[in-house]
């Protein structure tokens, strides 16, 4: 290759809404395309001299995009005189415009897994490593998730009561794609189905509700680069809060955010457990396990099984469930796919969208592939299952599959 170019996008797409044909790499094409819950992303690796052509492809498959209410952005990022010297990023709207050194320095570092088939030959000629040096796609590829903002204040002390919750954000440029408001909009989603207590509130203490910011996406062009919203929360974890800056750092794009401040209204004592700063916050960063946990009384027998790929997991009834379960279900594993992208992958490969069989005793949920660090994805399909328990349909057993560790 004279030179690789890489593609990146990320959209959100209507519940169910599927435009374009999902594609997986072959020895003609490095491109995935894969829907992972409502998102669909857009991976391509190819030659400099492509690069072109596949504009005036991808073109078609934003119109696309963009035809079936789909919200996001894509990107090209290229390796030229070194890692962060070439970078366009193209909207639903047909717009152009320039990355500059940073915002392709993070689309590099985020996608590290991916582009190494093709950076790590420029890396062995090079006499001095460069500062952003792609990992082989064996290793666990954790460094984007280890990335937030330069500006963070965290301030926050979990409580059963209800308080307010301030997040403020700026990034770095006005947001064109409406990712902002997409993610706010999925902290809401989550907080309403009571599955952001981890490990210290059960799912019935667990609550939030967004009363005012920004969910609808802003109108084309993008109206602003900081954001503010007001939440009442409820039983909210305090590792709860790695997810939020996990989530809203990125704005769907290359775009990381400049500065971020959540804040509490409650006092959040230094040392205290039920606390966090902006310190836990760093520390758990460093940790791909620190993220919220599975509460300890579900309410129903859990049995971890190992299996050999993917993941299945089998649920018991205790009454058979009503017809419109399995699509109630389905619909559910969507939020969590949604909740766990933001966690670290353990492997190379993309998430699909879950499979759900009824049997004639038991409910089966399957993934035929499952990249994700298993135990924090775990711990939240606990609580994500304590709510199918306590308001779909109550469980006797659930049997949890992953691959071994």
């Amino acid at each position: 290759m004279s030179w690789s170019a890489f593609w990146i996008g990320d959209f959100e797409l209507p519940r169910g809404v599927r435009p374009i044909q999902a594609r997986t790499p072959s020895e003609r094409s490095l491109e995935t395309i894969a829907y992972e819950g409502k998102r669909l992303r857009v991976r391509c690796i190819e030659d400099r001299d492509d690069v072109d052509q596949t504009k005036e492809r991808y073109r078609g498959l934003l119109a696309t995009i963009k035809k079936a209410k789909g919200k996001g952005e894509l990107a090209c990022i290229a390796w030229e005189d070194g890692p962060d010297t070439f970078g366009h990023a193209y909207t639903l709207d047909g717009d152009e415009r320039s990355l500059d050194r940073a915002a392709i320095a993070a689309l590099f570092e985020a996608n590290a897994a991916m582009m190494s088939v093709a950076i790590e030959p420029l890396l062995a000629s090079l006499s001095k490593p460069p500062a952003l040096a792609a990992p082989p796609p064996t290793t666990n590829v954790t460094t984007p998730f280890r990335r937030r903002p330069a500006q963070l204040d965290v301030a926050y002390c979990a409580s059963a009561e209800p308080q307010t919750l301030v997040i403020e954000i700026a990034y770095r440029v006005v947001i064109h794609n409406g990712m902002p408001e997409a993610q706010m909009r999925q902290v809401a989603t989550h907080l309403s189905l009571g599955v952001c207590g981890g490990a210290e509130f059960a799912p019935k203490e667990s609550s939030g509700k967004v009363t005012s910011g920004p969910l609808a996406s802003s109108s084309p062009g993008g109206t602003s680069a900081k954001y503010r919203w007001t939440i009442e929360v409820r039983g909210m974890s305090p590792r709860y809060v790695r997810h939020i800056v996990s989530r809203m750092r990125f704005a769907g794009g290359p775009e990381i955010a400049r500065s971020m401040a959540i804040r509490g209204a409650l006092a959040a004592p230094a040392g205290d457990a039920a606390s966090v700063h902006t310190d836990d916050i760093d520390a758990w960063m460093a940790d791909d396990l620190a993220w919220a946990g599975a509460f300890p009384r579900p309410g129903f027998a859990i049995e971890d099984v190992v299996v050999k790929k993917g993941m299945t997991v089998r649920l018991v009834p205790a009454n058979p469930p009503a017809p419109d379960f399995a699509a109630k279900l389905s619909e559910l594993m969507v939020e969590w796919l949604d909740a766990i992208v933001v966690m670290p992958s353990a492997t190379s490969g993309m998430l699909g969208r879950p499979q759900v069989k009824t049997g004639k005793k038991d409910v089966t949920i399957k993934l035929p592939v499952f990249p994700q660090v298993i135990k924090p994805a775990r711990d939240l399909m606990v609580n994500f299952l304590i709510h199918v328990h306590e308001k779909m349909c109550p469980l006797v057993s659930v049997e949890l599959g992953f691959p071994a560790a």
